[in-house]
């Protein structure tokens, strides 16, 4: 099953590859979501 990057659109067979890449050449972005939407503290 193929997976797309849900930021640049670039397309992996693996999705541990797809995680790899977000997290090497998403790092900025990463960073901008989390600080945007930090996560819920989980009761």
């Amino acid at each position: 099953m193929q997976t797309d990057c849900p930021i640049c659109g670039e397309k992996f067979e693996d999705p541990k590859k797809l995680n790899k890449h977000i997290q090497t050449k998403h790092k900025d972005k990463i960073k901008l979501i989390k600080l945007e939407h930090p996560q819920r503290d989980k009761r």
